[in-house]
């Protein structure tokens, strides 16, 4: 233990049992001065307060046990969490507000019927025609929003929230909103979230704060790890947003690939050229066609690869410069 202000200096070593933390075990020894033990104990709060969510659509259409008002870290007790919100009245009401804006079903109201023989409680939709809709008929979309309503409106919010791939089944149309829900409870001061994304449009969507709070996470050849930097500090990058320029820069990789490849007849390449979508309208698909969507990247690195044999035909197709992921290209190759 290190010496604190007046502190006597301790030169014995603290021996941490290796079942438990060792961070919760320093409040145990008597060697371990009043700081060292608040410190470790608000270290162990904070720890506490961060939650990491990879939402899985099948475990949140399961039943829950009753009684389990907080969200599982993959979905789970989707049902609970809800009606745990569902018993405050004004909880209730900014839950079905956003339900009702953020999803395509024409919900009313929520039910928990539970199952007459294990007693679980089950998760329905009730639609404006009166009819019941089961959670197992949902979509994907609809589940990972509900779960983040039921995580940023419940009763017991964490501190700090990681979501996984935030756009993952959501229809590009209610992407806005989702940011706007998440922007509007992030600015009542109570929790921080951290996301990440690979769609091209989401980095043109966020408000002037986020923005400034968003960054890029990349390779360099000349690097050995990743890379870490804010967008806003990128060349051009405040220009970029206003003209709807980051989506397209983001989906140029993909492009250039494509540029080195032989496409369907029917592809026009002005259009493909021109789409800030162009992985999931182009690419994913001929991939796909080819039979490496299986592959490493779903089928990235076999057609980079074939790509990199063409780079005339990709500078053609790309006219701007093309150096440093033609270097990237010709690496992959040469190590093939």
């Amino acid at each position: 233990m290190g010496k604190v202000g007046n502190q006597r200096k301790v030169s014995h070593k603290i021996l941490a049992r290796p079942d438990q933390p060792a961070l919760s075990q320093i409040g145990e020894f008597k060697i371990a001065g009043k700081d060292h033990k608040e410190w470790a104990q608000e270290l162990l709060d904070l720890f506490a307060g961060i939650r990491f969510l990879d939402l899985v659509p099948e475990l949140m259409r399961k039943p829950a046990f009753p009684g389990q008002s907080v969200l599982g870290d993959s979905g789970e007790n989707l049902p609970t969490a809800l009606r745990s919100i569902c018993v405050d009245p004004a909880r209730k009401s900014v839950l079905m507000e956003w339900v009702r804006e953020l999803t395509p079903m024409d919900v009313v109201d929520f039910e928990f019927p539970l199952d007459p023989v294990t007693g679980l409680v089950q998760l329905a939709f009730k639609e404006n025609n009166g009819n019941p809709v089961s959670a197992y008929s949902a979509s994907d979309g609809t589940l990972r929003f509900l779960a983040m309503l039921a995580s940023l409106l419940g009763p017991k919010p964490a501190r700090l929230y990681f979501f996984e791939e935030i756009d993952n089944g959501i229809h590009p149309s209610r992407l806005r909103l989702l940011l706007d829900l998440i922007e509007r409870q992030t600015e009542k001061g109570n929790f921080q979230v951290v996301t990440t994304t690979h769609s091209p449009d989401l980095v043109s969507m966020v408000s002037d704060s986020t923005f400034e709070s968003t960054s890029v996470v990349f390779r360099s050849p000349e690097a050995d790890s990743a890379i870490i930097a804010r967008v806003a500090d990128l060349p051009n990058a405040p220009a970029l947003r206003q003209s709807q320029g980051l989506g397209r820069l983001h989906a140029s990789g993909w492009t250039w690939i494509l540029a080195g490849l032989d496409l369907p007849k029917e592809w026009v390449w002005v259009d493909v050229r021109r789409d800030v979508s162009v992985k999931e309208r182009y690419f994913e698909p001929l991939a796909h066609q080819r039979g490496v969507d299986n592959g490493p990247g779903g089928g990235h690195k076999a057609l980079g690869e074939e790509a990199a044999r063409r780079l005339t035909e990709m500078r053609q197709k790309c006219p701007e410069d093309l150096d440093h992921v033609a270097i990237r290209l010709e690496a992959a190759v040469a190590v093939a």
